[in-house]
């Protein structure tokens, strides 16, 4: 399954011995991960249940109308759906109902879910022989857990801000700092590594284009393309080749690229601040695009202002 993510930084996470939850919004919306039930197999696989729970968990008052749309996708291994808890139907998507699953598995599940101030929830169960981990999307979060000798791992589910699309081609973009520490990253700026195409590893993908463009939309900065990535030139676009990038900087960079069977492509883009504050980045590649919002703050030890960090 080809699938498209972003990664960031793992965040702060609470935890219990088989459920483990995590608040994912501001108005207090939370999501749970419990272990229902796990059973051997013969050939060393484990069957392993799991509930999924999100919304207004601890009935917090005034929480109104969240979209919860979502996924849960395995790494490893198969999943499928066995319950679903107050799924609503045969109403408005903005008024908590008509919610669906739009996709039951094998390699990943998919719904369309919408709340006002409860919860909704779901219970997949996964086939795997190997240690893998699980990839969610609950609305505008999105984080992953372990399945370990088919148990959920303590303290595993941890907010990643990944965007794992399933069923379409890859994309990656990866913040890392360029500085040996975060205390320095913003002033010696930062790298946004963007990877498209066939990543894993399916021979069979036909021609595609990703031509892309990263775009400062805010904050004062610079951008500017590092490393070019495995690209081909010098033969027709339709072969995937003939790639190059057409602007490069200061403000925008733009690139034509375009892959065929099992290839994949990329850039690393630079990113420099020119002074303290916000700086917002649009990527986009092909039809996909992301935001990344980075800011400087104020460390309450050490003196060490000026750490630069993203915001989700």
């Amino acid at each position: 399954m080809k699938r498209l993510f972003i990664l960031f930084l793992a965040l702060g996470l609470v935890s219990g011995a088989f459920a483990i939850t995590a608040q994912i919004d501001a108005s207090g919306n939370m999501i749970k991960v419990e272990q229902r039930s796990t059973m051997e197999l013969e050939g060393g696989k484990s069957v392993t249940t799991i509930f999924v729970e999100w919304g207004n968990i601890n009935e917090l008052s005034g929480v109104g109308f969240h979209a919860f749309d979502g996924f849960v996708d395995p790494e490893h291994g198969d999943i499928a759906v066995t319950d679903v808890r107050m799924f609503d139907s045969g109403g408005t998507y903005r008024r908590g109902t008509d919610d669906e699953i739009t996709h039951e598995g094998p390699d990943y599940v998919l719904w369309r879910a919408s709340t006002l101030g409860r919860t909704d929830g779901l219970t997949v169960r996964i086939v795997t022989s190997r240690t893998t981990t699980i990839h969610v999307k609950v609305g505008e979060w999105y984080g992953e857990f372990t399945l370990k000798a088919g148990r959920v791992i303590s303290d595993s589910l941890r907010s990643t801000t990944s965007v794992w699309s399933p069923g379409t081609s890859a994309a990656v973009a990866t913040t890392v700092s360029s500085g040996s520490n975060r205390a320095n990253a913003w002033t010696d700026g930062m790298i946004i590594k963007v990877r498209w195409g066939n990543l894993d590893g399916y021979d069979t993908t036909p021609f595609e284009s990703f031509d892309g463009r990263a775009t400062i939309t805010a904050g004062n900065a610079t951008i500017k393309v590092t490393n070019w990535f495995d690209w081909e030139k010098g033969g027709q676009y339709a072969q995937g080749k003939d790639d190059s990038v057409t602007k490069n900087g200061p403000k925008q960079i733009k690139w034509r690229a375009s892959v065929k069977g099992g290839d994949s492509d990329g850039v690393d883009i630079r990113v420099t601040p020119g002074s303290s504050g916000t700086v917002k980045i649009k990527v986009v590649v092909g039809d996909w695009s992301k935001t990344f919002t980075f800011k400087t703050s104020t460390s309450s030890g050490g003196g060490r202002g000026g750490v630069w960090g993203p915001i989700p």
